[in-house]
């Protein structure tokens, strides 16, 4: 499929290559001034009496000229075509359908009332036509330019849409009204200002649902049918334009079907063209309206919890969290883009020096004008050409008003004044883009046939007047503001690219492929961000008064020879128009609920959606139906999730013995999703067992917890229960006295050492064991014979003495127990034995067992055994004292017995033996 904009285009250059045959010729009017020319099947260019390309015509003249063509038959007339008009309001350009300047006036025309025939035909009434210009002595201006031509007469077709037009949808035709809005606007002459009738001009619409396929049917009517030929509806070709990137043509196809892939609004274009080649001078529109759902974002309920313990049920509320519902709306763009790659011709070497290219606007309101010269925002031309200095570049609104964005003449400034002319023209040998072959593109450049041209890449070069935008600058930087830009001839750029080894098929070159060339080209725009724009040759301000709505042209033409390119597509934007009357807003006439279930209840004054005693999902529908008569439906679903009722029975008592299961279960058949939450004890299973040493009453609480829904809805339910725990006994109790004392306590009065086992109930009725296990220690009152020698002092268990005697001391064991030590002292000579009673391990004196004697004595062996006649330490002599330790532990508290083996050592052989006792005291 074609783009609408590409068909647009060709139609359009189809025509202008019909003005402009090959070998035709250019006159000025003042060299063919009073002549009668012959015109042959080419026709003639005729030009005003400028001199130099930039000049004015001249004052006081007054020159004419007849043309007159005998060959030329119908269905053909000699015809004037108006392709450039620049008349100062106080001259004239006339036409005369006649031989001279008496026959009837066909055209008279200058600035001020004559914007409206460029580009129509003036058609002679007999083949012969005369042209007369006249001026006066005040200011001037551009001239004009006409070709006269033997050409084809066409006679007007009207058209006109049906009242209705037809949807599809599924497979359904349905027939809908065309929608639309008028205005009343007056029509005068335009060169006598004469009132000749009152237009409607209507702006239709053709309003449909997304996915429908639209159907509409056109009407044509021929008010100047037979005034020189036969024009016949079953031969009318028609050429239809979506809007989209669809088109459609041919013959008798006044009714059409087209679906959109897109929801926007677009225009749609139709034209027509009759048995006789003749093309309709109108470009029929419409406007298509596409609604789209208003449904905007659809969500399940939030899932609801069902207690059957409850008197109500958890509801919810439907708002726009549930469904949006929204009016959808389109905005149109202001802007329009001719996108399909087109020759440019190497100027005066062809018979087309100029490329021209249009983009229509039909979405404005009827006679809204460009304002400011901001109103114009951006011209965009993708496009390569080998040599800048070649060109011009023009952008033309519908009324022919002009502005230059490049000249083709070097800019200079008058010495005189400092006047600039040309302001940003020449370029010189300046690439724009990437022509093919780079440096050696002339190697591939035959002039005027596109045959011998191969393309090469499109950069992007735009320019604006509006401040909004950034623009390139002197130094480079492509986000200058404007009164800094530069124009579109500075700014080079070293470009290296492979143009590849293969030359494309489908091309007359006689030349090897180019591979890959350097050269320096013009640097491009950024156009999708705005920056990098070049400031135009002229600003906008000739384009004020232009009417939105029509034909823009761009203009390139190549006025310099041996030099080509290619454009590959533009683009013209508009900035702060308003542009109410192409917006739409699809607003709704009606929201329809309704559910499926009676389970499920919507409660219409509240907007509340609960379900009734039942689980499960559910459902609701809704239906929207628009302005547009669209209906857009979709479903919403609430789930009801079970509430776990969780029994743990009556609080209970229990002795410490004993311990409780509690259950969780509810019973619900479905349990996969439950989690359980116990507390005090932070269990996570379905069933816990009670703690039967946490005496005392315990609250036991449980959560159960049923998560579902596609939300994970947790719906809790709560149980509790009081656990009093009565402590039970069955404990041994550890006691110790001293002897003599009793143990009088819980039912026990003991004397000695035993172990005692009593039975008995508490208050609250528990039965208990308790077991005594008593251990009696001794107290001592124990007798110690000592002797020391002269000078010597007894210094254990407390005593302190150096003289015989009997003495008493009152000590307290390791174990508490008060006892009585009775110190025998006596004084003994150099040859006695003298062997403790008693000594203390723990204390800082008499800490050990030692055994003193005279010189006479020699020991052989010291024994000390326990009451049990275990032998704890052993010596071979005296060297080692005891410590009161045995095997590495001190031993208890008690009355030990020694052995002492000795003789004198006179008499080594005559063994002696002393046995006694000695207490061991902590």
């Amino acid at each position: 499929m074609k783009r609408i904009s590409i068909l647009i285009g060709v139609v359009l250059l189809l025509n202008v290559n019909l003005f402009s045959q090959g070998n035709q010729q250019t006159r000025r009017i003042f060299e063919v001034h009073g002549q009668s020319v012959y015109l042959s099947t080419v026709g003639m260019r005729l030009i005003d009496s400028q001199t130099a390309a930039g000049d004015c015509y001249n004052n006081n003249e007054d020159y004419y000229v007849t043309f007159y063509d005998t060959d030329c038959s119908y269905p053909n007339r000699l015809t004037t075509i108006v392709d450039e008009l620049d008349i100062h309001p106080s001259d004239t350009l006339y036409i005369y359908d006649g031989p001279d300047t008496t026959y009837p006036l066909l055209f008279k025309g200058n600035n001020s009332n004559a914007s409206s025939v460029l580009y129509d035909d003036i058609y002679s009434s007999d083949n012969v036509l005369t042209v007369r210009i006249k001026t006066d002595a005040a200011d001037t201006a551009k001239g004009f330019s006409l070709n006269i031509i033997c050409k084809k007469i066409c006679q007007e077709m009207v058209m006109s849409w049906d009242t209705v037009f037809y949807k599809f949808s599924g497979g359904e035709a349905v027939e809908r009204k065309v929608t639309f809005d008028f205005e009343v606007k007056e029509v005068t002459d335009s060169m006598t200002n004469a009132f000749l009738r009152m237009d409607t001009t209507w702006f239709h619409a053709f309003d449909i649902c997304f996915g429908d396929t639209m159907g509409v049917a056109l009407n044509v009517e021929f008010p100047e049918n037979d005034m020189y030929y036969h024009q016949d509806e079953n031969l009318v070709y028609y050429s239809w334009y979506f809007g989209d990137e669809d088109s459609a043509s041919g013959v008798m196809l006044n009714e059409v079907r087209h679906k959109y892939a897109i929801t926007k609004g677009y225009t749609l274009y139709v034209q027509t063209m009759d048995n006789n080649g003749c093309k309709s001078r109108q470009f029929l529109s419409a406007r298509v309206r596409i609604a789209n759902s208003p449904i905007r974002s659809v969500n399940n309920f939030p899932s609801v919890c069902y207690n059957s313990n409850s008197a109500t049920n958890d509801s919810v509320m439907l708002n726009d969290s549930i469904i949006l519902i929204e009016p959808m709306g389109f905005v149109a763009d202001a802007s329009s883009e001719f996108n399909t790659r087109v020759f440019i011709p190497d100027g005066p070497l062809c018979s087309d020096r100029c490329y021209y290219s249009s983009v229509f606007f039909t979405n404005f309101p009827t006679g809204q004008k460009v304002n400011t010269a901001e109103d114009i925002c951006s011209i965009c031309i993708n496009m390569e050409h080998e040599y800048m200095g070649d060109i011009s570049i023009t952008l033309i609104c519908p009324e022919g008003n002009r502005a230059v964005l490049k000249y083709k003449e070097e800019e200079w400034t008058y010495p005189n004044t400092g006047e600039v002319e040309f302001p940003g023209g020449g370029g010189g040998g300046n690439f724009l883009g990437l022509p093919y072959g780079g440096m050696s593109h002339h190697t591939y450049n035959n002039g005027c046939d596109s045959l011998y041209n191969i393309p090469g890449v499109g950069w992007n070069y735009c320019w604006s007047y509006n401040d909004d935008y950034g623009f390139w600058n002197e130094a480079g930087n492509p986000n200058s503001n404007l009164n800094n830009a530069i124009y579109v001839n500075n700014n080079l750029v070293p470009v290296t690219h492979n143009f590849g080894n293969q030359l494309p098929p489908g091309y007359y070159i006689n030349a090897d492929a180019p591979g890959e060339q350097r050269f320096s080209t013009t640097d491009s725009s950024y156009k999708a961000q705005k920056m990098g724009f070049y400031k135009p040759s002229e600003n906008f301000t000739s384009l004020i008064g232009c009417s939105l709505n029509g034909r823009w042209d761009i203009e390139i033409c190549d006025l310099w020879s041996s030099d080509n390119g290619w454009v590959f597509s533009w683009e013209l934007k508009f900035c702060n128009l308003d542009d109410e009357n192409w917006d739409y807003i699809v607003g709704f006439d009606t929201i329809i609920w309704s559910e499926r279930s009676e389970d499920i209840v919507l409660n219409r004054e509240t907007w509340a959606v609960s379900v009734l005693d039942t689980i499960g999902t559910f459902f609701l529908d809704v239906t929207v139906v628009d302005s547009f008569g669209c209906v857009w439906d979709t479903t919403v679903s609430i789930t009801s999730i079970w509430t776990p009722l969780t029994e743990l029975g009556s609080d209970t008592v229990f002795c410490s013995d004993s311990r409780v299961l509690l259950d969780a279960n509810d019973g619900y058949a479905d349990q996969n999703n439950y989690s359980y939450n116990w507390k005090p004890t932070d269990d996570t299973t379905q069933c816990i067992w009670t703690d039967n040493e946490q005496f005392g009453a315990t609250l036991y609480d449980v959560e159960v917890i049923n998560t579902m829904g596609f939300d994970n809805k947790k719906c809790i339910g709560r149980d509790s229960i009081l656990i009093t725990i009565n402590q039970m006994y069955n404990d041994t109790i550890f006691a110790e006295i001293c002897g003599g004392e009793v143990f009088d306590s819980i039912g026990f009065y003991e004397t000695e050492s035993a172990t005692i086992t009593h039975y008995f109930s508490t208050v609250a009725g528990c039965d208990s064991i308790i077991t005594l296990k008593l251990i009696v220690f001794p107290s001592y009152n124990d007798t110690i014979h000592a002797s020391i020698r002269e000078n010597e002092y007894y210094n254990k268990y407390g005593f302190m003495e150096a003289m015989e005697g009997i003495y008493t001391n009152q000590l307290t064991t390791i174990n508490g127990c008060d006892s009585i030590v009775v110190l025998d002292l006596a004084l003994k000579g150099f040859d006695d034995l003298f062997i403790p009673n008693v000594f203390t391990p723990h204390s800082d004196i008499n800490n050990q067992f030692t055994i003193k004697h005279g010189r006479s004595i020699s020991i052989k062996n010291v024994f000390i055994y326990n009451r049990s006649g275990e032998l704890v330490f052993e010596s071979e002599d005296n060297s080692i004292a005891w410590d009161g330790k045995y095997k590495g532990s001190y031993c208890k508290q008690e009355v030990y017995t020694y052995l002492v083996r000795y003789c004198n050592v006179n008499s080594p052989t005559e063994i002696k033996s002393k046995i006694g006792t000695v207490l061991l005291l902590y």
